[in-house]
């Protein structure tokens, strides 16, 4: 296994090898500068001053050459980028300036770390694509290739690091953006990622934000791409397409203007997505959360666990088999929808917190041409009405009668906190039982400050849970 380094954001003259003067430039990418510049490679970044040592980040495409978006066909440009033999990849100092130049190298079971700048990971380059994400070689179910962003030392980032920060602590107080590596489309490009890669590759903690479109570009169906402690904020979507077996654990995504997608995230394949631990505000009472897009047979089912969503018609859309456990949704108009075709095994729903709009609204909205099982027990039912919801399972499937709420269910005002937290005691004694017989809590078990180092100053009266 190989760690590989990222810094795309080079400090001035001290990382780059420099024209001794201003030249004219045709900017086609076979072209030297001057005697000591190299021929750039396809995906390499480069700077050039206009002028007023205003200095601007750019890399060649496929095309070879950028002549048609550089505003300037010639004039005197000084540029300036490290000798291509010092880019190895192998230390911070001499790291790839690009992610896709690092995975190219990359194999099974290595890592590519991105370090963070106050510039961010920066994307212009010739024709506004997205970073492309495609391993050359591949990788491993077993061995992933992991791209990561840190701060300072490999894993600070992440659970336990200094610079981690948690979904629900980015909602509440704020995003520190410190503590993510950010990518910004700067409100000019339509993607951040195009991921076209049919291999296991883990994203982790990167900040995407201010694309047009949808930050998730996918083709030829990319499978097994995982997104940990990562944020999606202020762009037009997360991601619409067909992908098979993605998940998103430990992420917040917020700002979504919904212009080219009314979902949030719907993974349209034949396996199912895996929403684990993430905070979402939908924000639109016409738009949908997260869609599995489990489609095919058992084994395949879409998992919804631990998320904390608020808004949105259609927070949670799930297919038949899918499991739902653990999660809080809250302020929805049908909090729950279920595609149903009476496939294989039966539907997971159990100790959810489902808070909707109003009592007129929906719980859970069971659709569908077939009639199948339910496995539907030990959730909390309510509205922002303070009255329980009126009907909280509709089953609109032709012949498969009412919906009705499992023995264990209850409908009480689980007396929400600020921060999403339950503390009615019926609402955190009233899940399903551990294999000791303890009983569990009901709706997302939610931490300001999961696994901080001793760095995060934290309330720990506030922070504990009584039973």
């Amino acid at each position: 296994m190989t760690d590989w380094y990222v810094n795309n954001v080079r400090d001035g003259d001290g990382w780059f090898e420099k024209c001794p003067t201003s030249q004219s430039i045709s900017l086609t990418q076979s072209s030297k500068y001057c005697s000591n510049f190299p021929a750039i490679s396809i995906g390499q970044s480069f700077q050039i001053d206009s002028g007023g040592n205003d200095w601007e980040t750019y890399r060649y495409d496929a095309g070879g050459d950028m002549e048609r978006v550089w505003p300037y066909s010639s004039g005197n440009y000084t540029m300036r980028h490290g000798p291509v033999a010092t880019y190895d990849g192998e230390s911070e100092t001499h790291a790839f300036v690009t992610i896709n130049w690092a995975l190219a190298n990359a194999v099974s079971g290595d890592t590519v770390y991105v370090k963070w700048s106050p510039e961010g990971y920066l994307l212009t380059n010739a024709d506004q694509i997205a970073e492309i994400i495609e391993p050359g070689v591949g990788s491993l179910l077993n061995k992933p290739i992991i791209i990561e962003g840190y701060h300072t030392t490999e894993g600070d980032m992440s659970w336990g690091g200094a610079h981690y920060q948690s979904p629900l602590h980015a909602k509440v107080f704020g995003i520190d953006t410190t503590k993510k590596v950010t990518i910004s489309g700067e409100n000019a490009m339509a993607s951040l990622l195009h991921l076209d890669a049919s291999a296991f590759v883990i994203i982790r903690n990167f900040y995407f934000k201010d694309a047009t479109g949808l930050v998730l570009e996918l083709a030829n169906t990319p499978a097994n791409v995982f997104f940990e402690h990562c944020i999606f904020a202020d762009s037009g979507s997360v991601l619409n397409g067909t992908c098979n077996g993605f998940g998103f654990y430990d992420c917040y995504i917020k700002g979504m203007d919904y212009g080219v997608s009314s979902y949030t995230i719907n993974c349209g394949g034949t396996i199912g997505a895996k929403f684990v631990g993430n905070v979402l505000d939908i924000g639109n009472y016409t738009k949908y959360g997260f869609s599995s897009g489990s489609t095919a047979s058992e084994g395949v089912r879409g998992l919804y666990y631990g998320n904390l969503i608020t808004g949105g018609l259609y927070p949670a859309l799930g297919r038949a088999g899918d499991i739902l456990i653990n999660n809080t949704i809250y302020d929805s108009l049908t909090c729950v929808r279920i595609g149903y075709q009476g496939q294989w095994t039966p539907l997971t729903l159990r100790n959810n917190i489902i808070v909707a709009k109003t009592a007129a609204d929906k719980g859970i909205l069971i659709a569908g041409t077939t009639a199948g099982a339910i496995d539907n027990d030990n959730n909390c039912f309510w509205s922002l009405d303070g009255t329980p919801i009126t009907n909280p399972i509709t089953n609109d499937v032709p012949g498969a009668g009412a919906g009705v709420i499992g023995p264990n269910s209850i409908e009480v005002d689980p007396m929400l906190t600020s921060d999403y937290r339950p503390r009615n005691p019926l609402v955190l004694r009233g899940g399903n039982a551990d294999i000791y017989g303890n009983a569990g809590q009901i709706g997302a078990v939610l931490s300001e400050h999961k696994f901080v180092s001793n760095a995060v100053a934290s309330n720990q009266g506030r922070m504990r849970i009584f039973r």
